[in-house]
C-alpha cells in the first residue's frame, strides 16, 4: 500500500461543488488502496477576504492575532472536506497544522519550517482514514504559536509532510493543467511541459512561476519528493518534477546543448529605495539588510549607487515582492535613525520577466535573442540582469503581458520537448 498527498488549491475549493468535486477524486484514491493525505488550501479568495477585514481596521495589524485569523480559512476547508467524505462513506480526520507536526520558526506571516512530526497523521492512516490537513500553517518551536507560511505555503506544507511521510508522490492539483512554457493566461499558445528537474522548476518558481511556491520547490529536492502539478478538473496527466527523467518514457536531454524551460514573469515587485545612506560599510549594509529580513521579507535584488559624492552618501536599492513592500518599508522607516538615512521612497508598479534554462551564458545568441525580443515589443525597461540560469528584465508591471508574449515568440523553437 502507497502514501499519495494530495494538495488542492483555493480555486479547486471554492464552493461546495468543488468541494464534492474534489471528494470524489479523494474517496476514488482511497478506493484505489491508496493511504491518502490531503493538504488544502483556503476557499477561493477568503485569504484575501481576511487579510482586507484585517486591514479595514489597521494598517499595522498584530502579526500574531493575524496568523490566528488567517488560518482561519485553512480549517474552514479541511473541515468541510472531513465532513463531506465522511458523509460519502470514507473515513476522514482533520488536523490543523500544529497537529499534524509542521513545527516552524517564529517569524509571523513567513514562518520557515523547521521540522515534521506527523505522529498523529500516521496514526489516522494506520487506522484507514484519509488525514486531511490545514496547509499553510504550523506552530513555533519556541512560542507554541500559530504561525503562517506565507503566500503558497500548502504546497510546502504538502511537501513537507510527502517528505516525512515517505510518499510516492506529492500531487499538486491546480487551475491549471500544469506546468508550461508561460501563463497560458497571456500566452495562449504556451505549451505544457510533461517534465522538468527540480533545478530548472526551483528557477522558474523563483522568478515568478506561480504555479509552486521557490520554497516548496526547494523543500521537494531536498527531500527528493516527486511533484505531479496537475489540473483538479481533468484526470490528463499534468507536469512531473523530479531529479531525472524517467528513460521509458524521456529521452535525456544534451549537457551540452542550451535548454530554456519557460518564461516566468512576477507582476508584483516593489522597490525600496534608501536615499543618502551615510554609512556604507559593510555593517552598516548588512544591517539595511538585517531590518527587512528579522521581519520575514526576503530581498530579491539590492544594489547602490553615488548620492552625493562630496558627502559621501550613497542610495540604496533593494526589490522586494510587492506583498511585502509595506512590511519592509515600515520596518526601514522604524529603524531610519540607526540605519543612517536621509528619506525613503517606494514603488510597487513594477515587474519582472525572465527567460529561464540552463547553459544560457555559454550561448552567446541567448543574450541578443532576448534583446532583440524586447526591442521589437517596444516597450521601456528599467534595468537587466542575467546568469547560466536566467536572464532578467525589470519593467513597468502594465507592460508585463506584452513582454512576456514578445520573449515566448522569440524563444517558441527553444522549449525543452
Amino acid at each position: 500500500m502507497t502514501t499519495i498527498v494530495q494538495k488542492f488549491g483555493g480555486s479547486s475549493l471554492a464552493d461546495l461543488d468543488a468541494i464534492t468535486r474534489v471528494t470524489r477524486r479523494v474517496a476514488a484514491a482511497a478506493e484505489a488502496g491508496h493511504r491518502v493525505v490531503v493538504v488544502v488550501s483556503a476557499m477561493g479568495d477568503t485569504t484575501d477576504q481576511l487579510l482586507e477585514l484585517s486591514r479595514q481596521l489597521t494598517n499595522s495589524p498584530d502579526p500574531r492575532e493575524n496568523d490566528l485569523l488567517l488560518a482561519t480559512g485553512e480549517i474552514t476547508s479541511m473541515t468541510l472536506l472531513a465532513i463531506s467524505l465522511n458523509a460519502a462513506g470514507i473515513a476522514a480526520q482533520s488536523f490543523t497544522g500544529a497537529r499534524a507536526g509542521i513545527v516552524t520558526d517564529d517569524v509571523h506571516g513567513y514562518a520557515r519550517i523547521l521540522r515534521v512530526e506527523p505522529e498523529e497523521v500516521r496514526q489516522a492512516l494506520a487506522a484507514g482514514k484519509v488525514a486531511l490537513v490545514a496547509g499553510f500553517q504550523g506552530v513555533s518551536e519556541r512560542s507554541g504559536e500559530v504561525t503562517t507560511l506565507g503566500r503558497g505555503g500548502s504546497d510546502t506544507t504538502a511537501v513537507a509532510l510527502a517528505g516525512a511521510l515517505g510518499a510516492e508522490v506529492c500531487e499538486i492539483y491546480t487551475d491549471v493543467a500544469g506546468v508550461y512554457t508561460a501563463d497560458p493566461r497571456l500566452v495562449p499558445d504556451a505549451v505544457k511541459l510533461d517534465w522538468l528537474c527540480y533545478d530548472d522548476m526551483l528557477e522558474l518558481a523563483a522568478h515568478g512561476c506561480k504555479v509552486l511556491l521557490d520554497r516548496c520547490v526547494e523543500y521537494a529536492r531536498n527531500c527528493q519528493v516527486i511533484l505531479h502539478v496537475r489540473s483538479s478538473m481533468s484526470e490528463e496527466p499534468g507536469t512531473w518534477i523530479s531529479a531525472r527523467r524517467d528513460g521509458e518514457h524521456h529521452s535525456e536531454v544534451s549537457p551540452f546543448s542550451r535548454v530554456i524551460s519557460g518564461i516566468a514573469h512576477n507582476p508584483s515587485r516593489a522597490s525600496v529605495v534608501l536615499h543618502a545612506v551615510a554609512d556604507t560599510g559593510p555593517d552598516s549594509v548588512a544591517a539595511l539588510v538585517r531590518t527587512v529580513t528579522d521581519v520575514g521579507v526576503p530581498v530579491e535584488d539590492l544594489y547602490a549607487g553615488p548620492a552625493d559624492p562630496v558627502a559621501g552618501t550613497v542610495d540604496v536599492t533593494m526589490t522586494v515582492s510587492g506583498e511585502d513592500g509595506p512590511r519592509a518599508t515600515a520596518a526601514l522607516q522604524g529603524a531610519q535613525q540607526a540605519l543612517n538615512f536621509s528619506s525613503l521612497s517606494y514603488d510597487d508598479k513594477i515587474g519582472s520577466v525572465s527567460v529561464v534554462g540552463r547553459g544560457m551564458r555559454s550561448d552567446p545568441t541567448t543574450t541578443s535573442e532576448f534583446i532583440q525580443a524586447l526591442l521589437a515589443a517596444d516597450t521601456p525597461t528599467y534595468s537587466m540582469t542575467a546568469s547560466d540560469k536566467a536572464i532578467s528584465v525589470t519593467t513597468s508591471s502594465a507592460t508585463l503581458p506584452q513582454v512576456v508574449r514578445a520573449l515566448h515568440a522569440a524563444f517558441g523553437s527553444s522549449w525543452t520537448p
